[in-house]
């Protein structure tokens, strides 16, 4: 049966007669184009004529809308991302545990020795 819904960008359908959901990412009304996304992730572009053609019903936003990114794990993480932060230091590949560990005679002493709380002895 035709729709009689328009295409609405950021609304979800449902075509009835496949039970495919998707969502109207874009609308050109004047080349008479409607661009879906599908809920795998997939866009497809239907002719506004033929949209009114299909059986389609607004639907309510899917809880679980992630689509293309099913195969996404969330342990996909680079274990690796703290090692590459050490390594960025003021003085060049050292670590900053290497910058700490430096002699104090690469330090200025002047500053060293000044009280920074202002007390008199």
């Amino acid at each position: 049966m035709p729709t009689d819904a328009d295409p609405v960008v950021n609304t979800w359908y449902e075509n009835q007669e496949e039970s495919q959901q998707f969502k109207v990412v874009a609308l050109d009304e004047v080349a008479g184009a409607v661009e879906i996304q599908h809920f795998d992730g997939d866009l497809e572009e239907i002719d506004l004529e033929a949209w009114y053609l299909l059986n389609i019903e607004p639907i309510e936003d899917p809880e679980d809308w992630k689509g293309a990114l099913d195969d996404y794990e969330e342990d996909d993480t680079d274990d690796d991302w703290t090692a590459s932060s050490q390594e960025i230091t003021p003085g060049g590949s050292a670590s900053a545990k290497a910058n700490l560990d430096a002699p104090l005679g690469d330090w200025d002493e002047d500053l060293l020795d000044d009280d920074p709380m202002g007390s008199e002895d």
